[in-house]
């Protein structure tokens, strides 16, 4: 009788075999023989393998599975199984054709700066795997998973990567991985600000690092300069034009980094362009000029006036003033404008002062008698800028071609005596001179002859009377020297060239081409106003406004006076007259003379010139009365139940009746005292504007009070005397009105 087959040994056991090694699986069966032996893996059978023991040589991770042995005969079958594991090192999983894309081994990558890089690796083993990434082959704290993510990576973690593998049966390392970083550009070293001479030569330079290939672009205030796209920015001859901020702008195509602000500083000497050099002036004596210089370059300026090249001392501002100024000013002013970096000289501008004329010596002589039909003359010694052109006065009308400095009058007759003056002119004003009096006195003759004219023979008895008798018209004449003005007479008796003679003394004016201060005062003014109200308007629901027109006559009463002491130098000229044999009483220098001529030559026989001290005094006013009308618009707004606010103004004229009058005395101790006087009288209209807001008080129904103010423009206009001028201004008169207001 059969049995079936039974394992007479213990079935196979399970196994643990590594990668690479030989193992076997044998059993050992009993029962009825003949015994069939069947292997299987993972429940498929293996070809061939029909042995009670089955052989595994060089194990790989595929032969990892359940062994199952089948035994049976005749009768049945008997099964047992047993499980291989495979133990595996770890490995990097290969690709197709190895080392391809599709490897398992982390491969290169490129990031730019800031972003994140990824590297991975693909491997095989038996669990657990442990992983740890490793940069430039030391480990990396942390990296110990299959994938290695770097975030915001910095230029400093470029390079190559790796990663050890390993399980508790081996580990392995994989090939590197390169990681590549671009940069974007990065400034290392910064342009640096400067300060430059004009002229000089420019140099910023940055360095930067990025990749790849970096370009340049500098700008200054922000607007780029055209071919300026390297690193080193190189500019010649700089101006001030180049002053300001300089940047640069560094780029590729991952980004852009603008450098810091260099600031260039161009430091300019001054210099002086043609429209900015000082002008030629021409002024008159006694007014002001003034110099003006303009510069550019570097401020502060500093500033040195020069007169014909020679320092003016103080004269360090801009523009240059010179005030009352005196022929000994006229010349060529011209400028040193420096700052810290240089100077530059201004040309010359000249100055040209005219001199209006003034009079050096009055009419001389002064007061004078002579006989009628005999010569004279009368001399006036004037300064100015010439030409001089003259123009003498009998009583105030002018002489027909008395056009000369001396006036000679032939065969003088009665009806020439009076007041001599002369009017001294060029083309920067006009003086009047003092009067000199000339006296014509006629000689005798006779007036009606003995009977036919002429003495008649008588015949008479021996010792009886006989008479003759003749008619004289006539009168002697006396002749003297008044000291009226500007002259004074020396001793007349004092010797001179060897025989007696007389000196006159002329000064020139104080005054002449000096501004004083003046003070205006109203004394009286007083208005006479009409309205007449033309329409009605609301402003509140209860209120009503006016309109209307205004005209107003006015009367102002003024007064500006100039006065006060004087002192400063003068010009004193000497005049020597040789009287010859006949000398005029001591005092007061008038006698009796039975023959006709004039005593004094009419060319003195000495002068002498000089510039002396002098003090002064001077009183000078100018009054008047002003006649105004005005006519305008105005609005009447109410403020309350009695109490309205108006405003207006209008347009007008003005009439003014002015008078001027000058005086001056002037002193020189010890030699002359003289003293001139004028008055001139003027009258003109002007136009005129005004201004004014009152404020009305109702007292009654009719009756109201009004207070307000006005301010009142006007032409101006000048009164002359004595070479002296008086400005009437007025463009500011500001008055208060109040009274009384009647509606009719």
């Amino acid at each position: 009788m059969g049995t079936l087959p039974f394992l007479t040994v213990a079935p196979p056991a399970s196994q643990t075999n590594l990668v690479g090694q030989n193992t076997n699986f044998s059993v050992v069966a009993g029962g009825t023989t003949p015994l069939f032996y069947q292997w299987l893996f993972n429940g498929t059978a293996l070809t061939g393998q029909t042995n009670a023991t089955l052989n595994l040589a060089n194990l790989q991770l595929t032969n990892g599975g359940l062994y199952t042995i089948i035994v049976s005969n005749q009768f049945g079958a008997v099964t047992n199984s047993a499980t291989e594991v495979i133990a595996a090192a770890p490995a990097i999983q290969p690709g197709t054709g190895g080392g391809s894309p599709a490897s398992g081994q982390p491969q290169s990558t490129t990031v730019v700066k800031g972003q994140t890089a990824t590297f991975s690796v693909n491997a095989i083993g038996s669990a657990p795997l442990t992983y740890q990434w490793r940069f430039g082959g030391v480990n990396l704290a942390g990296a110990t998973n299959n994938v290695l993510t770097l975030t915001n990576v910095q230029a400093a973690q470029a390079g190559l990567s790796s990663v050890v593998i390993s399980n508790p049966f081996g580990n392995t390392t994989s090939s590197n991985a390169t990681l590549t970083v671009l940069l974007p550009p990065t400034i290392v070293v910064q342009p640096v600000s400067q300060t430059l001479t004009n002229g000089a030569t420019l140099i910023l330079s940055v360095t930067a690092t990025g990749s790849p290939t970096l370009t340049y672009q500098w700008s200054l205030h922000g607007t780029p300069i055209p071919g300026a796209t390297a690193a080193t920015l190189t500019l010649f001859n700089v101006q001030e034009s180049l002053e300001g901020n300089y940047v640069c702008v560094v780029t590729n195509p991952y980004g852009t980094a603008t450098s810091q602000v260099a600031v260039v500083t161009v430091q300019s000497p001054p210099s002086i362009f043609d429209l900015g050099q000082p002008a030629p002036q021409t002024v008159i004596r006694g007014s002001n000029a003034t110099f003006t210089v303009s510069a550019t370059g570097d401020v502060p300026f500093t500033y040195q006036w020069r007169f014909n090249g020679t320092n003016i001392v103080g004269a360090t501002n801009n523009p240059l003033v010179l005030l009352g100024v005196q022929t000994n000013q006229a010349g060529n002013y011209s400028v040193v404008v420096s700052n810290p970096f240089g100077s530059a000289t201004s040309s010359n501008a000249l100055l040209t002062v005219r001199v209006p004329p003034f009079i050096i010596t009055q009419p001389t002589p002064t007061n004078q008698i002579i006989i009628a039909g005999t010569n004279t003359t009368i001399i006036v010694l004037a300064g100015g800028d010439p030409t001089l052109a003259y123009q003498w006065r009998l009583n105030g009308t002018n002489i027909s071609g008395a056009t000369n400095a001396t006036l000679t009058l032939a065969a003088v007759q009665t009806n020439q005596l009076g007041l001599y003056s002369v009017v001294v002119s060029n083309p920067y004003g006009s003086v009047t001179s003092s009067n000199a009096t000339l006296d014509v006195k006629t000689a005798p003759f006779i007036v009606s002859q003995p009977q036919s004219g002429q003495p008649q023979s008588l015949t008479v008895l021996q010792g009886s009377p006989a008479a003759f008798s003749v008619t004289a018209g006539g009168m002697t004449w006396n002749w003297g020297y008044n000291n009226n003005a500007q002259f004074t007479a020396a001793d007349p008796a004092a010797p001179f060239l060897g025989a007696p003679s007389l000196a006159f003394h002329s000064v020139s004016s104080l005054a002449d081409g000096q501004a004083r201060g003046s003070r205006d005062k109203m004394i009286l003014g007083f208005e006479l106003a009409y309205e007449e109200v033309l329409g009605r308007w609301h402003i509140t629901e209860k209120r009503r406004a006016n309109i209307g027109i205004l005209a107003t006559l006015g009367y102002l009463r003024l007064g500006q006076r100039d006065s006060g002491a004087l002192a400063g130098t003068v010009g004193l000229t000497t005049d020597k007259y040789a009287t010859g044999a006949v000398l005029p009483p001591l005092a007061p220098y008038s006698g009796s003379f039975g023959t006709a001529g004039p005593l004094i030559p009419d060319v003195p026989a000495n002068r002498a010139a000089a510039v002396v001290s002098a003090t002064g005094t001077v009183n000078n006013k100018l009054e008047g009365s002003l006649y105004g009308f005005n006519i305008g618009p105005f609005i009447e707004l109410p403020l309350h139940d009695r109490v309205s606010l108006t405003l207006g103004g209008g347009l007008g004229c003005v009439y003014a009746d002015t008078a001027y009058t000058y005086s001056e005395t002037v002193v020189v101790p010890g030699v002359v005292t003289a003293a001139r006087t004028g008055r001139v009288s003027r009258d003109a209209w002007l136009f005129s504007g005004i201004a004014r807001a009152n404020l009305y008080v109702a007292l009654s129904e009719a009756w109201s009070w009004e207070i307000g103010l006005a301010y009142q423009y006007a032409d101006s206009y000048r009164s002359s005397v004595a070479g002296k001028t008086a400005h009437l201004k007025l463009d500011g008169i500001m008055t208060v009105n109040t009274g009384l207001n009647y509606a009719f």
